[in-house]
């Protein structure tokens, strides 16, 4: 990795977290397995020349500090504390500099007051414990394996699979394996980074 590539992660992730409020709280986990992630690793970045980890971070977001006897304890009072406070996730992956991965966000911990998203109820974990965001999915480019129209459509899976029984949410491989029958050209790596 490049200074130059640091940096510009370094901007990224400061830029999207400058739209959150700041009294949020953040717990950081790490060595995270993220299955979005996971998978474009397995079926793109572990093959290629220069060593990627396989591990992202996982940055979860509270209304308020809890103590952390809540997250240990079990106890029915703190983990519906946890469920009350929790409002989302974001994924770091290890793609400089494009290393904002699969997220879910509540509104309510943006600073703009007045979005209006379709949002779904979200299962997720916060340090090994169930909790459940609402939110709609989201997820930055790679411009490696998951560009603008991958990414819309894995978002758009992703709300879908997640607010209807119909529907499933897909993968980044899945998705690239179905627009793969129409292409004219190879999708991985994407001509956009060429």
């Amino acid at each position: 990795m490049t200074n130059s590539n640091l940096l510009k992660s370094v901007d990224e992730l400061t830029n999207y977290l400058g739209h959150l409020t700041d009294d949020l709280i953040v717990m950081v986990e790490y060595p995270y397995v993220d299955k979005t992630y996971r998978d474009t690793y397995y079926n793109y970045y572990a093959s290629k020349k220069d060593e990627y980890p396989r591990n992202s971070i996982r940055l979860s977001f509270l209304k308020t500090t809890l103590p952390d006897e809540f997250f240990r304890s079990g106890n029915a009072g703190h983990l519906k504390a946890i469920e009350e406070n929790y409002l989302g996730f974001l994924i770091l992956r290890p793609t400089f500099p494009f290393i904002i991965g699969r997220s879910l966000i509540n509104p309510i911990a943006f600073k703009s007051d007045h979005l209006k998203i379709c949002s779904v109820n979200y299962n997720s974990t916060i340090n090994g414990l169930k909790a459940k965001a609402r939110g709609f999915p989201h997820s930055s480019q790679d411009r490696e394996t998951i560009t603008c129209a991958e990414t819309t459509v894995w978002a758009i899976m992703e709300y879908f699979g997640n607010k209807y029984a119909e529907y499933s949410p897909v993968l980044p491989s899945e998705v690239n394996d179905v627009l793969g029958r129409f292409a004219f050209e190879r999708l991985i790596p994407s001509t956009d980074c060429q």
